[in-house]
């Protein structure tokens, strides 16, 4: 950690303050040089707000739970919506979710925020499902969540506690935390899945991208990532994976969702490919939970 003078700051305490500043990017980053400048000044001044607004916003139980469909491509019905969340920034718009995740993670907040929106997300579910014809609800799944001590026990007590049936939610967890930390987290996905719980794997294609590994995971479902399926109009070779995966995951009697497709082209080769879920643009974009209902009644219709 390094701070210069004059450059950033003429009196000691003003150096002391970048120091701090440069020291606390570096536990946050886990990066071993880190050299203050303006810009890492508005990032830890951003990522402060970002961390006070949700601290705020799980306390006071505003902050925002959307929700994006899926499309059943056997049915043609919203049978399934992902989860996601949306801190506003006060100045009309939301931060990025992944940035909020993240933050979270690294100073001590996910699980809150998990708690928090596993709870907002089953109460959803037990009010409306049946209603609006969802067979499941998928929820992001962070690895702090999934290697407590107590965490099957714990998920498990929540969702039965909102009155909804584990077999009709599923939690996701991205390709790489879960290859990184498979040794600690198989136990809590075997008994999560021994209540009936179903595991996603998201974000496939994106790390490891090994069909060999397909039947060894803890998994019931793929989530082909956007990075794969951009590419299947430009790549011959991307669209072939893309069938690979399908057809490996069939063999393992895996459920296939192809996540990102905003484009009728690229709908119709997914299509062709045989996966079981389409999420993206092209069928629905995000939306709050008021917004859903209205939604999916009108798809009804």
């Amino acid at each position: 950690m390094a701070c210069q003078y004059p450059a950033h700051g003429n009196t000691p305490v003003a150096l002391l303050e970048r120091l701090q500043s440069a020291m606390r990017f570096s536990k946050a980053s886990g990066k071993n040089i880190v050299v203050y400048n303006d810009i890492l000044d508005e990032t830890l001044r951003t990522e402060a707000d970002i961390l006070h607004r949700l601290n705020d916003a799980i306390e006071q139980q505003t902050l925002e739970i959307w929700f994006q469909p899926m499309m059943q491509l056997a049915s043609g019905q919203y049978k399934t919506v992902e989860v996601l969340t949306r801190l506003p920034d006060g100045k009309g718009g939301y931060y990025p979710a992944g940035q909020v995740i993240s933050l979270a993670e690294r100073n001590g907040s996910v699980e809150a925020l998990g708690d928090y929106v596993l709870t907002r997300a089953c109460s959803y579910m037990h009010s409306h499902g049946d209603a609006l014809g969802l067979e499941r609800m998928s929820i992001n799944l962070s690895v702090q969540q999934l290697v407590a001590g107590n965490s099957a026990e714990h998920l498990l007590k929540q969702i039965r506690a909102a009155g909804v049936d584990p077999h009709r939610i599923v939690l996701e967890i991205t390709e790489s935390i879960l290859i990184q930390s498979i040794d600690h987290a198989a136990e809590t996905l075997k008994e999560l899945r021994r209540q009936g719980i179903h595991i996603a794997l998201d974000d496939f294609g994106v790390g490891y991208s090994s069909l060999n590994y397909l039947s060894n995971l803890p998994v019931d479902i793929i989530k082909i990532d956007r990075s794969l399926t951009q590419q299947i109009l430009t790549n011959k070779k991307q669209y072939t994976l893309l069938k690979s995966i399908v057809e490996m995951s069939m063999v393992n009697d895996l459920i296939v969702v192809a996540e990102g497709v905003e484009h009728e082209a690229e709908q119709k080769l997914i299509s062709a490919a045989g996966v079981h879920y389409i999420q993206g643009y092209y069928y629905a974009r995000p939306m709050r939970g008021e917004d859903l209902t209205s939604y999916l009644k009108n798809q009804q219709r």
